[in-house]
């Protein structure tokens, strides 16, 4: 199934830094497996048509930042701008 949108989602969503893996691993490990976030990357932007590619054109506005974490501290990285963020931001 594919997910085809038109629009933006501009809905904030809540989820966890830790996925319980161990229901996609092969049967028989017996040690939990634990995933950890370590970053993501976020496009803000919109476009004035139906697919926005690259180079920007006319009515296309791009904008993607992206936030890492290393020990418990994590950095938004946001063009030029470097910020250091608490948990609860995110």
């Amino acid at each position: 199934m594919r997910l085809l949108m038109e629009k933006n989602i501009q809905t904030h969503i809540v989820f966890g830094t830790k996925l319980d893996i161990g229901p996609y691993m092969t049967q028989g490990i017996d040690k939990p497996q634990t995933a950890h976030l370590i970053g993501m990357i976020t496009h803000q932007g919109q476009s004035g048509a139906r697919h926005c590619i690259l180079p920007p054109y006319p009515g296309c506005v791009l904008h993607y930042t992206a936030r890492t974490r290393r020990k418990d501290i994590w950095t938004l990285f946001n063009d030029e701008i470097v910020t250091i963020e608490t948990r609860a931001i995110l």
